[in-house]
């Protein structure tokens, strides 16, 4: 799946691809899948796509990470690298996937930091020295810290300073990537009128990245 937006009249394109739990699990789906992905590779770079994000889970209570599942992953790594794209992995529901894969994998792995999820799931616990160096790129959504709503910015309770000053200590300066969505309450409004506000939020939301 493409993920395309319009911001300041340049297309940005980041290409995502979401895992399940074949990934972890013994058998000819979970290799496939990776195949499948490695596959993939070559539409992404003839479209200049430089970076993939992948889901390590999807559900609520994954099977554990697993040497089989890394070895896939390094797979789809090492494909990746001779093509000259990242592949980054976001993080979901379930916490312990980054620090079992970076254990495996060295430096090889790097981030998307989704800070919904991140707010929601691991209730802000930000562990600076597990990520530094490894954010390339970041996806942006508010919630209450309950639920992985897909608000726009600033009308959940996510703390943006704490997370701009965080990422930014990790050695991101890149693009920011909103991942709200257009439903509920946002629906009185047309769908260019919730592209206005949520384009107004992003620059707000620039303008506190930009400080640190």
């Amino acid at each position: 799946i493409l993920q395309v937006f319009e911001a300041e009249a340049a297309l940005v394109c980041e290409g995502m691809v979401c895992a399940d739990e074949d990934l972890w699990l013994d058998g000819k789906p979970g290799d496939d899948m990776i195949d499948d992905y490695i596959a993939d590779l070559d539409e992404v770079e003839k479209v200049g796509v430089d970076t993939v994000i992948l889901h390590l889970t999807s559900k609520q209570n994954p099977p554990a990470p697993n040497e089989l599942g890394v070895n896939r992953l390094m797979r789809l790594f090492s494909a990746a690298k001779e093509r000259g794209i990242s592949v980054a992995l976001e993080n979901n529901k379930v916490p312990g996937y980054f620090e079992y894969v970076f254990r495996m994998t060295g430096d090889s792995a790097k981030v998307c930091l989704d800070v919904g999820h991140w707010h929601a799931h691991f209730k802000d616990r930000f562990d600076r020295k597990l990520l530094d160096g490894r954010i390339v790129a970041v996806h942006l959504h508010d919630n209450f810290g309950e639920d992985d709503e897909h608000l726009l910015p600033f009308d959940g309770n996510v703390p943006w300073e704490f997370y701009a000053e965080n990422i930014s200590a990790c050695g991101y300066g890149g693009d920011i990537t909103l991942e709200s969505r257009y439903y509920g309450k946002y629906t009185v409004e047309s769908l260019d009128e919730f592209y206005r506000t949520a384009f107004s939020k992003a620059c707000k939301l620039r303008e506190i990245f930009d400080k640190y």
